[in-house]
């Protein structure tokens, strides 16, 4: 099974991840994650995760044609993801790759750990022209 993890790109349409997903022909899991830490980090605030609700809700009404929905949890994503795998046979993880503060960076680097150590692909979609964690930034349009 494949899972696209739904960070902070909610939409179903123009979604790169979601597109890949799907292409593989495998069953495919929509999961979203509200993590405690994030809900407590100084950098968000109510109306941030009030704007997720009503996305996530939109979403869920969109998918009602496919018979599907996306599984809405609360935990640190590490947990979420262990509990999975442990659940089911996890054949890949979709996401776009998020740009924000250094909690969803670090919180990033230890899923790559985690996915290469269970050996589950991890395929991060790009999608606002950031190239993540690189030291140099002044030769960055040579990677477009």
């Amino acid at each position: 099974m494949n899972i696209v993890w739904f960070k902070r790109d909610l939409r179903l349409y123009d979604n790169e991840a979601l597109f890949n997903a799907i292409a593989t022909g495998r069953k495919v899991l929509l999961l979203y994650i509200f993590e405690p830490s994030l809900l407590n980090d100084i950098h968000y605030s109510k109306r941030h995760f009030d704007f997720i609700k009503q996305s996530l809700e939109s979403l869920q009404k969109e998918l009602l044609p496919y018979h599907t929905q996306i599984l809405i949890v609360q935990g640190e994503v590490m947990e979420v993801f262990e509990k999975l795998n442990q659940l089911l046979s996890i054949h890949a993880v979709y996401s776009h790759q998020e740009t924000g503060i250094k909690i969803t960076f670090d919180r990033d680097i230890s899923m790559a750990t985690f996915f290469k150590s269970h050996n589950i692909p991890w395929f991060q979609s790009i999608h606002n022209g950031v190239i993540r964690g690189i030291k140099n930034r002044k030769h960055w349009n040579d990677d477009w």
